[in-house]
């Protein structure tokens, strides 16, 4: 159970968020972003769906210890992926960065 509290306080780091990312994308800064939701769950909630337009690159899914990895940079279990979200989002699909 969320309290109401709670949901105020995830408004303001959410707010505080977009501030961020608008700063840093008006000074020209790529923004890689870390995450353990899915691609595909941040596309069905609006909220988390409008901070993709500042974010170009996006790692998603959790971090999974029985599929840690040191053989794919930047991530830290085989489950997560390194996603272009410019091209992702202008073709509708998922399109990964092969490092």
């Amino acid at each position: 159970m969320v309290l109401p509290f709670q949901v105020e306080i995830l408004l303001f780091k959410l707010k505080s968020l977009f501030i961020l990312l608008k700063g840093l994308k008006k000074k020209n800064i790529h923004i890689i972003c870390y995450t353990g939701y899915l691609y595909d769950d941040i596309l069905k909630d609006s909220k988390k769906r409008e901070l993709l337009n500042y974010i170009d690159i996006l790692i998603d899914g959790p971090f999974v210890l029985e599929q840690r990895t040191l053989k794919k940079p930047f991530v830290g279990s085989s489950n997560q992926r390194i996603i272009d979200v410019k091209k992702s989002l202008k073709e509708n699909k998922i399109i990964e960065v092969k490092w």
